[in-house]
């Protein structure tokens, strides 16, 4: 995880998402931004453009439906 804020970028988060458990997400050239939107100035996750499509590819295909639930 980085710790390090990028310079000021438009975060999103899914208007499905309610108050808890959200993530939100920016774009930066060619990388993609993930926080939790609960510590918007703490740290995040870098992907780059190939990484995320994949990851995007994976939920969209339920290749992580198995995974086990936090809770």
């Amino acid at each position: 995880m980085k710790q390090r804020q990028p310079r000021s970028m438009l975060w999103r988060k899914s208007p499905r998402s309610t108050d808890r458990n959200c993530v939100e997400i920016a774009f930066d050239e060619d990388r993609v931004l993930v926080r939790d939107s609960k510590n918007p100035h703490g740290p995040f996750l870098e992907f780059t453009g190939t990484e995320w499509i994949a990851f995007v590819d994976g939920i969209r295909g339920d290749q992580f439906g198995d995974l086990p639930q936090q809770g």
